[in-house]
């Protein structure tokens, strides 16, 4: 079994989610789909950082970034779900 968890650290708030799954690349698919979640329905702010993890090894991190108008900015995290999608479906 594969255990999978994506973990958004903020500065006042922690929220996971987290599954098992039969194999490497379905397990990669939700948690990436789960970091997407997490840094876009939490209203994090900037600063904060999402982890995805797979077996216990993490396989991405990124932080949510300041927009040029001074908002939370939740790009690099997609961005790393992103890529993380293109390299198990390479």
């Amino acid at each position: 079994m594969i255990v999978w968890t994506a973990t958004l650290t903020a500065p006042t708030v922690t929220h996971s989610d987290s599954g098992c799954a039969f194999t490497h690349s379905t397990a990669a698919s939700d948690a990436a789909e789960a970091a997407r979640t997490l840094a876009l329905a939490y209203g994090a702010p900037a600063g904060s950082e999402v982890t995805i993890t797979i077996d216990g090894r993490t396989v991405t991190r990124a932080t949510i970034a300041t927009s040029p108008i001074g908002h939370p900015d939740p790009t690099p995290v997609l961005d790393a779900a992103d890529d993380l999608d293109e390299r198990i479906s390479a």
